[in-house]
């Protein structure tokens, strides 16, 4: 349990290994939001696994130019990966079309399975990556800059701020039920629900407590995110350029 709770924990250190010194840090947050805005979507609407081999080999070049590891990307990118696996087994099980990819004889179903799996794990490293290298008060001014509901805005600030909340109650929890219990290796299925449901209901009443102390002190989305970076006349010549990338990468794709 600690050594979860140790992995979920380097999750939000994330802002501790941005590389303020790379280029891409320096670009406008907005560019790099649209950029990977774009790139998720062309990612979503695509089942073509030539054009996922593509993606993966700009996410290596955007990963090289941000100084940053792949190894650690990727790490946290596999989270993920059970939940989309189990989609595509299903996929396996009742899909038995024959197929040709580079000359071998698969069914449609595996063929969709590394899809789903490319997919999945090429979406979440775009966004990790974001995050990498732009702060996250700063995707914050940029989404109250384009509008976006200010309610929205706030529950994903909270939520994010919140996290830390959740893993120091699961933590306390998980080692008083060790200490409870020194002979037992993690915590037995048949009490897995009662620990989540305690779980959830004291990070509830811990959250509201800090939601209630920060309206006390004035807590308003619109003033805490009102300091946008200012967008200059030369980033919307690199909009230009995204576009005309993205304008070229379709065609090839």
């Amino acid at each position: 349990m600690n050594k979860l709770l140790n992995n979920i924990l380097s999750l939000q250190m994330i802002e501790d290994h941005q590389h303020k010194e790379n280029i891409l840090y320096q670009l406008h947050p907005l560019i790099k939001m649209s950029f990977v805005f774009v790139i998720l979507l062309f990612i979503l609407l695509s089942n073509n696994l030539k054009a996922m081999l593509i993606y993966c080999f700009l996410l290596l070049i955007l990963v090289k130019i941000a100084h940053c590891s792949i190894k650690h990307i990727l790490k946290h990118s596999l989270i993920v990966l059970p939940l989309s696996l189990c989609l595509g087994l299903s996929y396996v099980l009742f899909d038995r079309t024959s197929m040709l990819f580079l000359s071998i004889q698969i069914t449609h179903g595996i063929y969709m399975m590394m899809v789903i799996l490319l997919k999945t794990l090429l979406c979440v490293s775009y966004v990790y990556l974001l995050i990498l290298i732009t702060s996250f008060h700063t995707i914050m001014c940029e989404l109250v800059r384009l509008h976006v509901p200010s309610i929205f805005v706030m529950e994903l600030s909270l939520t994010y701020r919140y996290i830390h909340v959740l893993i120091y109650e699961a933590k306390n929890m998980s080692e008083a039920y060790l200490l409870r219990r020194p002979f037992t290796k993690g915590i037995p299925i048949k009490d897995t629900g009662s620990f989540i449901g305690h779980l959830l209901v004291k990070s509830m009443q811990e959250s509201q407590s800090i939601y209630q102390a920060m309206i006390c002190r004035g807590y308003d989305i619109n003033v805490l995110y009102y300091k946008q970076i200012p967008f200059e006349k030369r980033n919307y010549f690199l909009l230009l350029i995204e576009l005309g990338f993205f304008i070229l990468l379709r065609g090839i794709i």
